[in-house]
């Protein structure tokens, strides 16, 4: 007993130990006045720029975006995964039989004077298996279902982060280019003025034809950005769509009232560098999947016995 003690208390394969790195204790940008190196926690950073619509654009994409939801769905397969290594542990069953038949003995047969003509025979079969996690395989199975579990959700954390900075950018370009298309609109009723004003001056004689080819040629100009700034907000609209998860044409209403560009603020919080390698999910999701191949180790050294390795080596 106390052998098997023993024996189940040992698991082979390294015990994961998180790296060590070396990062500086402040940015090289630290005395710039933008910038605050006091702790940072504004997991809803877009509402700084205070512009309602795109709270709204944003709140509504991370809830109907299909590739955010992919995913998510991952994350849920990780945590199925780890459930299945946890029942590991536990008894197994094999196979399950259950067979109930239905008897009718007929009345010319012999002897059934005081047998009973009409039972019913019922069988049960059960079939289980255990088996002691002596080496620790079953353990470090667990170890690295929940660091992959773990890294799934790092994943997801950095697909939002990535997906919401996107909308963002998304949202902004198309107010860009809306204050861009309404400036331009406003130049092309200015110009053309300039350019009946130098046509008829060139009629009358106080100017010669190269002021009225010059207008003429800044008015075609302006006239020309139009469409394509007006070709340039539809794609930028229609991508806005495709983040949101809708159709194109459906994002036009939350838009609809023009709020002009978003102004960001004008001091930015970042930290220190330790605490961004700490909050970025992709550095997150790369340490633990190192930890869950760590511990995949002892699984193999366990399914292939550790001395047939060095015996092989």
């Amino acid at each position: 007993m106390l052998l098997l003690a023993l024996c189940a208390g040992c698991a082979l394969g390294p015990d994961y130990q998180t790296p060590e790195m070396f990062t500086p204790d402040q940015w090289q940008l630290s005395t710039d006045a933008q910038i605050s190196t006091e702790a940072a926690d504004d997991a809803e950073w877009w509402r700084t720029f205070n512009d309602e619509a795109l709270n709204t654009v944003i709140d509504r994409a991370r809830n109907q975006n299909l590739t955010l939801q992919v995913v998510g769905l991952r994350v849920l397969e990780a945590r199925s995964i780890l459930g299945i290594a946890e029942g590991l542990q536990y008894p197994q069953l094999q196979q399950l039989n259950v067979s109930v038949v239905g008897v009718q003995i007929s009345e010319n047969a012999a002897n059934i004077s005081l047998a009973d003509q009409n039972f019913d025979d019922a069988a049960l079969s059960l079939d289980m298996a255990w088996e002691a996690d002596f080496w620790g395989r079953f353990r470090r199975g667990i170890e690295s279902a929940e660091a992959a579990l773990e890294a799934d959700m790092a994943n997801y954390a950095d697909a939002l982060v990535l997906f919401t900075a996107e909308t963002a950018q998304t949202y902004i370009l198309v107010r860009l280019l809306e204050e861009r298309l309404t400036l331009a609109i406003a130049n092309e009723i200015i110009q053309n003025r300039a350019f009946d004003i130098a046509t008829v001056n060139f009629e009358n004689g106080a100017t010669t034809e190269l002021d009225v080819a010059e207008a003429s040629t800044i008015l075609g100009d302006t006239r020309a950005t139009i469409p394509v700034l007006g070709a340039e907000l539809r794609k930028a609209l229609n991508a806005l769509a495709v983040l949101l998860g809708e159709t194109p044409g459906a994002v036009d209403a939350l838009v609809s009232q023009p709020t002009g560009i978003p102004v960001a603020p004008d001091t930015v919080t970042v930290g220190i560098p330790a605490e961004l390698l700490r909050r970025r999910p992709d550095v997150i999701s790369a340490e633990r999947q190192l930890a869950a191949q760590s511990a995949q180790i002892g699984v193999v050294y366990v399914v292939k016995p550790f001395w047939t390795n060095h015996l092989l080596v």
